[in-house]
C-alpha cells in the first residue's frame, strides 16, 4: 500500500440543485491533511450546450470560507461538459492530482462555487478523500 494513503479517509456531502449562482462552504478539514481525490457523483443527467452549462469550482477557503478571492483547488464543467446520471467524476487539473495532493491547514474550509449559465439543473454529492497530515506528493 502506498504509504501516502494510510488513514484515508472520506467524507461525502449530498447537494440539491441550486436554482443560480452559488457559494457552498461543503467541508472544515479537522486537522492539517492532505486532499487526495475530489469526486462529483451525479444523480441526475445534464446535457451541457452553448446556451445552458455548469463550471463547477473547487476552492480552498481558508479560515474564510464563503466568498473570499480563494485558490483554486480543481474545476469541471463547460459548454461541452457532459454529465451522466448516476456516474462518478473525478475532478483534477494540473497542480491537483491523485498523485500532487493539495494541502489543507486545520480549520480550512473547501468550498464548491456553481456558477451556472442559463438553465441548470444537476442533483449531485461531492466527496472528498484525504489523508491526515500534509505529506506532500509521492
Amino acid at each position: 500500500m502506498n504509504e501516502r494513503l494510510q488513514g484515508l479517509r472520506s467524507i461525502v456531502i449530498p447537494l440539491v440543485d441550486p436554482t443560480a449562482d452559488e457559494v457552498f462552504p461543503l467541508w472544515r478539514a479537522p486537522m492539517a491533511c492532505d486532499l487526495i481525490a475530489i469526486y462529483v457523483i451525479t444523480r441526475t443527467a445534464f446535457t451541457a450546450n452553448s446556451t445552458d452549462f455548469l463550471v463547477m469550482t473547487f476552492q480552498d477557503g481558508g479560515q474564510v470560507p464563503k466568498y473570499a478571492a480563494t485558490p483554486t483547488i480543481a474545476a469541471r464543467g463547460a459548454a461541452s461538459t457532459a454529465w451522466v446520471a448516476d456516474s462518478v467524476y473525478q475532478v483534477s487539473n494540473s497542480t491537483f492530482t491523485s498523485s500532487a495532493p493539495w494541502p489543507l491547514d486545520s480549520g480550512d474550509v473547501v468550498k464548491e462555487d456553481w456558477n451556472e449559465t442559463g438553465t441548470v439543473a444537476l442533483i449531485h454529492s461531492v466527496q472528498f478523500d484525504w489523508v491526515p497530515g500534509q505529506r506532500g506528493a509521492t
